[in-house]
């Protein structure tokens, strides 16, 4: 079982969301100063390239692949597919990745986009399903299973969740992209998400604010191809309505971050803007509820020309009335 503590380029790591109301009181000043590697613990799928990080299959055949096909339409993103077997009257198949580091006692929820690709009228569906194991393999399952509501509505992008709270004796989570039905037919998954109420803890430092975006505070690590990592540093030459940050140079911007909405989903939505190879991690924490979100921008991959960013759909709920 393949896990999703290893980093890889176009990977199940391509970028970490998560949610906590875990509070920190923040001591010293801000400043570049090499620092430890924070620990990666779950992350957001959006299959830009590849699936390598998924294991599947049905009855011993390993049915998935790669799609072009993109939950946001986006040309330079992909999903993954899930077939069905072409044994039997009615089989299909699924997806999997393994967290090893779960925590007893912790809620946890995976969320996704299904696309269900198959002709209308035929018995099939697309949902999410998480399974907790005693082992850090996520081999022996402990527990009943969650599982989402099932997407049943054929060639259309729908969000399915899945929620559950790790057992005492959990130690691993296996997280599977499932699809049943026809030989033959397919479902197709994009946007992979799983959400915890623990987050890695704020790197030492200050959390940092400004009056361009009023309810927010920010901490920021950015780490180099040597393993060297500084706290990001507020440049103070950044564009209206936002906040941008310097690594090794405190001067020079290597991450913008700014908010847009609320959205037509009722959410304010972070947008994050890498501007730097070198890979980025983000805590942002509302000053009126608390709420904390944090995200891992990938490093560049070798032999690519473009830099990554991320903007969250469900990032922060609007302020309290």
């Amino acid at each position: 079982m393949r896990h999703l503590s290893t980093l890889t380029a176009h990977s199940l790591l391509a970028n970490l969301l998560l949610a906590s109301s875990v509070l920190l009181d923040p001591s010293g000043a801000a400043r570049a100063q090499t620092l430890p590697q924070a620990p990666t613990v779950v992350a957001v799928d959006h299959f830009d390239t590849n699936v390598d990080d998924w294991t599947g299959g049905s009855r011993g055949l390993d049915l998935i692949e790669w799609s072009p096909m993109d939950a946001a339409g986006n040309e330079h993103s992909g999903a993954i597919r899930v077939l069905g077997s072409n044994l039997g009257l009615y089989a299909g198949g699924l997806a999997s990745a393994c967290v090893g580091n779960v925590s007893p006692g912790t809620a946890y929820q995976v969320r996704a986009y299904a696309f269900n690709d198959a002709r209308p009228g035929l018995p099939s569906r697309a949902y999410l399903r998480i399974l907790f194991s005693k082992d850090t393999e996520c081999e022996e399952v402990t527990g009943v299973p969650a599982v989402s509501a099932y997407d049943r509505t054929p060639n259309a992008w729908q969000e399915v969740r899945a929620s559950a709270t790790a057992p005492e004796d959990a130690r691993s989570l296996r997280v599977d992209l499932v699809w049943d039905g026809v030989p033959g037919e397919s479902a197709v998954f994009d946007d992979v998400a799983l959400l915890t109420g623990v987050v890695p803890v704020p790197a030492p430092g200050a959390w940092i604010q400004t009056p361009d975006l009023p309810r927010f505070q920010f901490q920021v690590r950015i780490s180099g191809p040597s393993g060297e990592s500084y706290l990001g540093t507020q440049v103070a030459d950044c564009i209206a309505d936002a906040i941008c940050f310097g690594g090794a140079l405190p001067e020079r911007a290597e991450l913008e971050i700014r908010s847009i909405g609320p959205r037509p989903n009722g959410y304010v939505w972070p947008v994050i803007v890498q501007l730097t190879p070198s890979e980025v991690e983000v805590w942002i924490e509302t000053l009126d509820t608390k709420e904390r979100r944090y995200y891992h921008l990938r490093p560049a991959d070798r032999g690519l020309d473009q830099l990554g960013g991320f903007f969250d759909r469900r990032g922060f709920l609007p302020p309290l009335e």
